[in-house]
């Protein structure tokens, strides 16, 4: 890698056809590479910040460090604002939870001891729940088999498109947790990403601690706060 190292333009050309993973052992491959590989990952930093900051938004029609049993206060139950999943989250569960209030007919009942599926809905869509993409998707593909088995969710075979499958749900809602568990579990699966790059891009050991929250950051508001600080010091160095 030494020798090719000096060939015009094809550092750059090799560094940007890598993945973010296998570009972070680049910066230890030889001193020729140690550079334009940082300057890769620090483009790449670029892109995946916006791009998990734009996917995640905010939320700011709800206190999220007071969330209440449905997550709103009773006596002011106002629609949230904000963009992104974690607006479409505070969304879903103001319906569920005006709903709940009104008592409306047609949509799932929030018992005191609650099926799984129930369970896993609200502490997707009313907490934090903790972060790491292995334990989202355990917690996805059980609330897809749980839906399947207790006939929220139809899957039928699309004659025209062999080996695809049409899915039929039951309620709107479980259709909206099924997308929300799918979104968060992107979004999860882009942070492991930043944190590898930040990584490579922040090695020393003072950087670590706020790498290390930005990690396990489960609230979305905390997760934008702590990248930005991240931003920050990256564009000091």
């Amino acid at each position: 890698m030494e020798h090719i190292a000096h060939i015009e333009g094809l550092q750059g050309i090799i560094l940007h056809k890598l993945t973010s993973s296998h570009l972070s052992k680049m910066v230890s491959l030889s001193r020729e590479w140690v550079k334009p590989s940082l300057d890769c990952v620090r483009q790449m930093l670029s892109q995946f910040t916006k791009e998990f900051s734009h996917e995640l938004g905010e939320e700011t029609g709800v206190d999220p460090t007071a969330r209440s049993k449905f997550g709103w206060n009773r006596n002011a139950l106002t629609p949230p604002s904000g963009h992104g999943w974690a607006y479409i989250r505070g969304a879903v569960g103001y319906r569920w939870a005006w709903a709940h209030i009104m008592r409306e007919e047609g949509w799932p009942s929030n018992p005191r001891n609650p099926p799984k599926v129930i369970k896993l809905l609200r502490n997707l869509i009313f907490t934090n729940c903790r972060s790491g993409s292995h334990f989202l998707k355990q917690k996805y593909n059980e609330y897809r088999d749980l839906c399947v088995k207790h006939n929220l969710l139809h899957l039928r075979p699309i004659q025209s498109r062999p080996g695809f499958q049409e899915a039929k749900w039951s309620h709107r809602l479980y259709k909206l947790g099924d997308y929300l568990f799918k979104e968060r579990l992107q979004i999860e699966l882009k942070r492991e990403k930043l944190v590898k790059l930040f990584r490579t891009a922040l090695p020393q050991k003072g950087y670590q601690y706020y790498i290390n929250n930005f990690a396990k950051a489960t609230r979305p508001d905390l997760m934008i706060q702590r990248l930005s600080v991240l931003t920050h010091y990256l564009q000091k160095t």
